[in-house]
């Protein structure tokens, strides 16, 4: 049998090759997946602030705070490994992220840096960060949700600036805290479906405007989060 440098034994080299690029990029990936966990293990991190915000006007440390606290200090004295949910929505918002940050700066003509495989922890303490999807200048930045069609049509019919805070408080309490954290003044909320026929409304976007009063009470919160976990901490020594 006539073999080519393309096809040995019957094997078609070309489609091994693919085989084998594609098994290290998913390693590269695993490995930068595993150093983003590690670095947020036992932190405080934006996209989990509003755990801390139960009844963000009243006094005291509620139940939910509390319970973050008890999963920051686990993290840190069990060898318990840090699991992501894979579901089929998060790998489809996986792979969709960076297209919604081109088509934002596409659409808007505004350079974002820092998003994709670029992302970057920005560290406020030692016990407190955020990985913004992107920034923008020294005073922007953006928060990019791919999620499913249901979701994305109710953004669109329904989703305004002035309702923002009520709809997407977890969202919310996320973006005040990366402006918070990266002393900037505003951020853009994007979510993005390639899966709607008309691409006018395949990108949804707001800017969300730093609001300094609720930044003040998600920092006295933070405060408190991190002296019940250093207390905590202190038996482990």
């Amino acid at each position: 049998m006539l073999t080519t440098k393309n096809n040995f034994a019957g094997i078609d080299l070309e489609e091994l090759r693919a085989e084998h690029e594609s098994a290290l990029n998913k390693m590269n990936q695993k490995s930068k997946e595993e150093e983003w966990l590690e670095q947020r293990k036992g932190k405080f991190t934006a996209s989990e602030f509003v755990r801390l915000m139960g009844y963000e006007d009243k006094e005291g440390f509620p139940d939910g705070a509390i319970t973050y606290v008890t999963e920051k200090i686990l993290e840190v004295v069990t060898t318990n490994e840090n699991k992501q949910l894979a579901t089929k929505s998060v790998e489809h918002g996986k792979d969709t992220e960076i297209e919604a940050v081109e088509k934002f700066m596409q659409q808007f003509g505004i350079e974002v840096y820092n998003f994709g495989e670029d992302q970057q922890y920005v560290e406020l303490t030692k016990d407190v960060g955020c990985t913004p999807d992107g920034l923008i200048g020294d005073d922007r930045g953006v928060e990019t949700k791919c999620p499913d069609s249901k979701t994305h049509l109710h953004y669109l019919e329904n989703l305004t600036l002035e309702n923002f805070k009520k709809e997407c408080t977890k969202y919310y309490w996320q973006i005040q805290g990366s402006m918070y954290i990266t002393s900037r003044k505003s951020w853009f909320f994007i979510s993005y479906d390639p899966r709607f026929k008309n691409e006018s409304k395949r990108l949804f976007v707001l800017e969300i405007q730093r609001n300094d009063t609720d930044i003040a009470k998600l920092e006295k919160r933070l405060t408190e989060a991190v002296k019940r976990k250093r207390q905590r901490l202190k038996v482990f020594e």
